[in-house]
């Protein structure tokens, strides 16, 4: 089975190696897709004044860690009344003071980016980019929103086994899903992939603990579809199963145990 909307990581410099790009069925065009990865680039940038520096980040942790250590080295002075209290409740304080103010210009630095005119223009460019590719690609108001599970994988003795790569195995990508008399369509903010409602096999459970950003989801469905005698599916997280049921006409099956 190839999973779509993952990619196969032995083929990751190939055009074809995300699955499913056989139903691809329309893309925005190039003057669009360069307005939304430029609002992704600019989002990013902005997201990472929203933190410290990862060089302040490490300063301040190790501020911290020497100064909680020295202030209860201070407490054990007083308790066996040792004369070098002071020397120790004073570098403990002087660490924990320079690791809190660390701490306070990264919150000033926050709150100055998400009230800033900055953080404003680049939502409305971003909400107009996003408004102006799904009128592009034709999604109805009606479309019904849902995540996908996304992650690259090897094929191993025949199964598809997701692996590690760029930080995480498993991710969510956001679909915008509707119907019509002949396809299944799903559409994110480049593309649309239309999936004839006839290779539409079956929903099948999984029941196997994965983890989306350190949280677990401990099941997940697959809608599998045949075409062209090729076996493929699509990966939904459980809480997205009735939305996924009332677009195919398809009930849950079978449950897998792996």
């Amino acid at each position: 089975m190839i999973p779509i909307f993952c990619t196969n990581k032995n083929r990751i410099d190939e055009s074809d190696a995300m699955g499913g790009r056989e139903f691809l069925a329309k893309t925005v065009s190039p003057p669009l897709r360069k307005d939304l990865r430029d609002c992704d680039e600019r989002i990013a940038k902005a997201a990472k004044k929203l933190t410290l520096p990862t060089g302040l980040r490490l300063i301040a942790l190790f501020f911290l860690g020497m100064g909680i250590p020295m202030v209860y080295a201070a407490l054990l002075s007083v308790k066996h009344a040792r004369e070098d209290l002071w020397v120790f409740l004073t570098a403990g304080v002087a660490f924990l003071a320079a690791a809190g103010a660390i701490a306070f210009w990264g919150l000033l630095r926050k709150r100055k980016m998400l009230n800033s005119r900055e953080r404003e223009t680049l939502a409305v460019a971003a909400e107009k980019a996003r408004s102006n590719a799904l009128a592009e690609l034709g999604v109805p108001s009606t479309a019904e929103t849902a995540e996908v599970l996304t992650f690259f994988y090897k094929i191993k003795k025949g199964r598809v086994a997701p692996v590690y790569y760029g930080g995480a195995v498993f991710s969510l990508v956001e679909l915008r899903l509707w119907r019509d008399g002949q396809n299944l369509y799903a559409a994110d903010l480049e593309q649309v992939y239309a999936f004839p409602l006839a290779s539409l096999r079956r929903l099948t459970g999984v029941e196997k603990t994965i983890y989306i950003n350190r949280i677990p989801l401990h099941r997940h469905y697959v809608l599998e579809i045949r075409h062209q005698g090729q076996d493929y599916g699509i990966y939904f997280p459980s809480y997205y199963v009735e939305t996924v049921e009332k677009l195919t006409g398809l009930n849950t099956g079978n449950t897998l145990h792996l």
